[in-house]
């Protein structure tokens, strides 16, 4: 506060003297307070000076003067502005105030010289309580906060009124310029999202073009193959089907005839050496019993003769293992037109047994990470219908098959009572598997093979057979929709049992003894990046999905190889 501004409440003091008659004369904007020899501070009929009698017997020794006029004045808290929330950046604050004397006795008693000071220092407490409720953004409501405080007035320190306070707040220059910051971020970040529709919109234009050009050139394709359907394809066949459609390229065909045979006759030496090796290992580790030998060796060594040819009149190759779609109901005949990348049923089961409990919170997180990230994706999220399953002593299905949705409402797993008790699990996924598939086969034509991603973290019950319900489940002789089952074992989940539990061996892991929750955390992180991966695969139309084990996993199969021979 400027020096000043300052506001004298204290006009005069001195001495009183016994015959000057100014004692007596009174100004209505003034209180007279007047201290005896001994310190009594006494003031007359609310400040009138003293009579002749008292000037003369000098009864009091000083007098004060004390300014009882209204006072308004404008000021700026710049010394020690009010703080906003989190007190890093301020409020620049002007207040216009009105103040007033009503105890002069306080006033000469406190020797109180400067009023508009101590107002300043009040109004500056009281301001950093309440400013410091308001974020920087909201200077208008911190400023509505502080006006009606003092609406209807407040008296400071009993001797001094505050009959009028209405303050103006405003960010200071250092929230200013971040709040600028701010705002041209967000302004920024509009004309970005306008920026990206407008180059969605382009490219999706530009994909239906590309869709286009690609459906006349499957359609080329398709009246070629028509045309060529039922020739033969030797080596001679195409070099003959090139001269037509190049009749004056004959060097060129010679050429390409003679590269063919040259790298041909690479590759057969290189199969005859790869064979010959084989047979050598195999007699060096006697796999082959010696009655056998003559045999295995021509077979052997006789299969690099049959190094393939070039021929293309052989049936499509088609996806091996278990990403092929389920087969259709009927004869089983294809059906014309383009069909759907279909759906993919996977069953997520958890074991709950108290030998999991160290990694249940993993658990939990890493559901509603899966839960979330497949949100975010809505393409992944068409094709993929996820379950949740959980196992202890009973199994209970905690999600329904169905698609990942934002703001799913999420279940908590919990430890359950008793052993691992694996029929139960089995018998729960029996149950639902065909009820699910048969539901999913109303809403495509091509449904992928359900997919079952199993977390077992205990030995299994001993009083309860598993294998057949296994059998029943996974035998596709039998079972028309049985899954592939993905086996992951921690904690006391011994190799043997994974191995039994996967439907092929290189579908079974097992993470190293140790931390329980860190093998949990780590399967909810392979158990996203399967199910992320393997629709993707299947949007792409890539059938071979290879199933990579979680993070410092082992397969099963090594922990139970026995060690090389002679090592």
């Amino acid at each position: 506060m400027n020096p000043s501004m300052s506001v004298q409440l204290i006009l005069r003091s001195g001495p009183v003297s016994r015959f000057d008659a100014t004692e007596r004369v009174r100004d209505p904007h003034v209180a007279a307070v007047y201290v005896t020899a001994g310190g009594q501070i006494d003031i007359l009929d609310g400040g009138r000076p003293i009579g002749l009698g008292d000037q003369l017997l000098l009864r009091y020794r000083m007098r004060y003067d004390v300014d009882l006029s209204d006072h308004q004045r404008t000021i700026e808290l710049r010394s020690s502005p009010p703080p906003a929330r989190g007190g890093i950046y301020h409020f620049a604050t002007m207040v216009n105030v009105g103040f007033r004397v009503t105890d002069p006795r306080q006033i000469v008693s406190r020797n109180i010289q400067d009023g508009l000071r101590v107002v300043s220092d009040y109004l500056m407490s009281e301001f950093r309580d309440i400013t410091a409720a308001f974020p920087i953004e909201e200077a208008k409501a911190a400023e509505d906060a502080i006006n009606a405080r003092f609406r209807r007035g407040v008296t400071i320190g009993g001797c001094i009124e505050l009959y009028m306070c209405r303050a103006r707040l405003e960010p200071d220059a250092a929230a200013v310029a971040y709040l600028q910051r701010e705002e041209e971020a967000k302004r920024d970040n509009v004309v970005k999202a306008a920026e990206h529709e407008r180059n969605a919109d382009e490219a999706r234009r530009a994909n239906n073009i590309d869709l286009i050009r690609q459906s006349g050139a499957i359609e080329q394709r398709a009246r070629e193959r028509d045309a060529l359907a039922g020739r033969p394809f030797s080596m001679q066949d195409l070099l003959a089907l090139h001269l037509e459609n190049n009749p004056g390229d004959t060097a060129r065909a010679l050429e390409m005839a003679a590269d063919m045979e040259a790298r041909l006759a690479v590759e057969r030496e290189k199969a005859d050496k790869r064979n010959w090796e084989k047979f050598q290992y195999m007699a060096g580790r006697n796999l082959v019993e010696a009655y056998d030998m003559g045999q295995v060796r021509d077979e052997v060594v006789r299969g690099a003769s049959g190094y393939p040819h070039v021929a293309l009149g052989s049936a499509p190759s088609t996806a091996s293992g278990w990403d092929v779609p389920l087969p259709e109901a009927g004869d089983g005949a294809d059906r014309p037109g383009s069909r759907p990348p279909g759906l993919i049923p996977i069953y997520l089961v958890i074991d709950e047994s108290p030998a999991m409990a160290a990694g249940i919170d993993a658990l939990n997180a890493g559901l509603r990470s899966l839960y979330d990230t497949l949100a975010a994706d809505p393409e992944v999220a068409e094709v993929v219908r996820l379950a949740v399953l959980s196992y202890a002593d009973t199994a209970a299905v905690r999600i329904p098959l169905s698609t990942a949705r934002p703001g799913v409402r999420l279940p908590a797993f919990t430890v359950g009572a008793g052993s691992a008790r694996l029929a139960d699990a089995f018998s729960r996924l029996l149950d639902c598997i065909p009820r699910d598939a048969a539901a999913l086969k109303e809403e495509t034509s091509s449904l992928r093979r359900p997919q079952v991603l199993m977390l077992t973290g205990d030995r299994p019950a001993e009083d309860q057979p598993w294998a057949d319900v296994h059998r029943r489940l996974s035998d596709r002789a039998s079972q028309r929709y049985a899954p592939d089952l993905i086996a992951c074992g921690v904690g006391p989940a011994s190799a043997p049992t994974v191995l039994r539990i996967a439907t092929r061996p290189e579908l079974a892991f097992v993470a190293p003894a140790g931390d329980v929750a860190e093998a949990a955390r780590r399967f909810c992180a392979f158990a996203l990046r399967r199910v992320v991966e393997y629709g993707r695969a299947v949007l792409d139309g890539d059938q071979n999905s290879v199933v990579t084990g979680p993070d410092g996993f082992r397969p099963a199969a090594e922990l139970l190889a026995p060690p090389p021979q002679g090592e």
